[in-house]
């Protein structure tokens, strides 16, 4: 039996209560249960939700980096972190459990051996936690603005829908992230974005390049609205839709919506028996040049 995939895209809104956060996810989340979904995807930064008050951000001001980092370095507000994660956690767990479905959790901040990292969990439909993925590529001003610590490690996660394998935020913009999550087994990518455009271009650049490069399934959960310009979509290979676009389904305009596509495993076989990219590598060549032109890079 083929599983069902939910991407939500949502408009970002600060939050004081955590009781108000659970209700608005389980409303927007029981329509992918309605759907016979087995696992949901929530946007990136919906966990920053209960930190801004917290910050002293007012519930009015604009839901974004610029405004966390108007505050300054996250280091002197760990305390603050470590509340507002522990409280969203608890939030993503009970969604989850209450609707009986897997949950890729909206990206937090996530205190770790004593460092601040951007970070998604991945829980289970009894609400466990599975594990975290780490953003591993962090753009200079969230660095030494925000303080934070790229992530260092990729992980795939076993789930009822499949293999996953996750691209935070900028992530989704090196090849290299998408090509090393394919080859430890992840068969379905979920990339979970904040972007302030989103044209063709941009948008092809992005999780549908990785989908087709590695032949996998791709579940793209943007933020709308507040500034944000994003289109949940279920991405597949492109050789398996009519138009070969590589689209199984995509939200239809810019508000709230949940949507929610079937991934049929069979048809993603095929395409890769006709065409097996990941068989069609070149080790021998990489071993030559990698890792000392990175190496190189550094030393720059």
């Amino acid at each position: 039996m083929n599983p069902r995939v939910a991407a939500l895209q949502t408009i970002p809104r600060w939050c004081q209560q955590q009781e108000a956060l659970e209700e608005r996810l389980l409303e927007l989340g029981q329509q992918a249960r309605q759907k016979g979904a087995d696992l949901l995807v929530l946007p990136a930064r919906l966990g920053w939700a209960l930190l801004g008050p917290l910050l002293g951000l007012s519930l009015e001001a604009p839901y974004s980096f610029q405004a966390l980092a108007s505050v300054g370095s996250l280091a002197p507000h760990k305390d603050r972190i470590e509340h507002a994660a522990q409280q969203t956690i608890a939030c993503y767990q009970k969604v989850a459990e209450k609707l009986s479905i897997w949950l890729v959790g909206g990206s937090l901040f996530r205190l770790r051996e004593g460092d601040i990292y951007h970070a998604t969990p991945v829980i289970s439909a009894t609400g466990e936690i599975q594990g975290w993925q780490e953003q591993t590529h962090l753009s200079k001003e969230e660095e030494e603005s925000l303080g934070l610590t790229p992530g260092q490690e990729l992980r795939v996660f076993p789930t009822p829908a499949g293999h996953l394998g996750i691209l935070l935020e900028r992530d989704v913009c090196y090849p290299e992230v998408g090509r090393i999550l394919a080859l430890l087994g992840a068969d379905v990518f979920v990339h979970q974005g904040a972007w302030r455009s989103n044209n063709m271009a941009e948008w092809m650049s992005r999780l549908w390049r990785e989908v087709q490069a590695n032949q996998t399934f791709g579940i793209e959960s943007p933020l709308v609205g507040a500034g944000y310009q994003g289109q949940a979509t279920i991405h597949c290979p492109c050789e398996m839709t009519s138009e070969r676009c590589g689209v199984l389904a995509q939200a239809r305009g810019e508000g709230e919506e949940c949507l929610v596509a079937e991934l049929d495993r069979a048809a993603r076989h095929q395409v890769i028996a006709h065409y097996p990219i990941l068989a069609m590598l070149n080790p021998e060549m990489y071993h030559h040049y990698f890792p000392s032109l990175y190496e190189q890079m550094e030393e720059r």
